[in-house]
């Protein structure tokens, strides 16, 4: 099972639409988790509506003020679960767990209980292991800092492969 990681959309529309159209064209990609900062609670109704046959968990990040409209987007949605903090989904056996910021990431990772842990914020793509668990940002998508950037994820080969949203 594969599953796409985004972060740091911060309502960055025309990258999210290319996000959607390459992510529509990948059958085997079922899920997708966002690490936070999507901002406006109508970017995260995009994100939904544009990928309404995949299932989207999505926790906030720091620039994501508007909580309360996130959470009544995904009780209005089919297809996606917003988490107050932390996102913990347990998919092909695999523990996950997801949050925004990078020092609270790195201590689900050492708690050993995790797989895999994903978390955003930096904008920077970085993976690292910690123990058995997978440490892993996948980068921003909105351009701000870095070329914007998405991750698939391998969960039966346990391997991330780093998308570059404009190749």
């Amino acid at each position: 099972m594969k599953i796409a990681v985004v972060s740091d959309i911060h309502d960055n529309w025309a990258n999210l639409e290319q996000f959607c159209l390459q992510i529509q064209e990948m059958d085997d990609v079922n899920n997708v988790i966002v690490c936070g900062d999507i901002a406006a609670p109508v970017t995260l109704k995009k994100l939904s509506d544009c990928l309404p046959e995949k299932k989207i968990y999505a926790i906030p990040g720091n620039v994501d003020g508007d909580i309360e409209g996130h959470h009544r987007i995904a009780s209005e949605s089919n297809n996606v679960t917003f988490f107050d903090h932390i996102g913990e989904i347990k998919l092909d056996n695999k523990k996950i767990t997801f949050t925004h910021k990078p020092d609270e990431a790195k201590k689900l990772a050492e708690s050993k209980k995790y797989d895999v842990v994903f978390y955003g914020h930096t904008h920077k793509a970085w993976e690292e292991h910690i123990g058995k668990t997978v440490l892993l940002n996948p980068g921003e998508l909105t351009y701000f800092y870095y070329t914007p950037t998405y991750c698939i994820y391998d969960l039966a080969k346990m391997k991330a492969k780093l998308v570059l949203l404009y190749s």
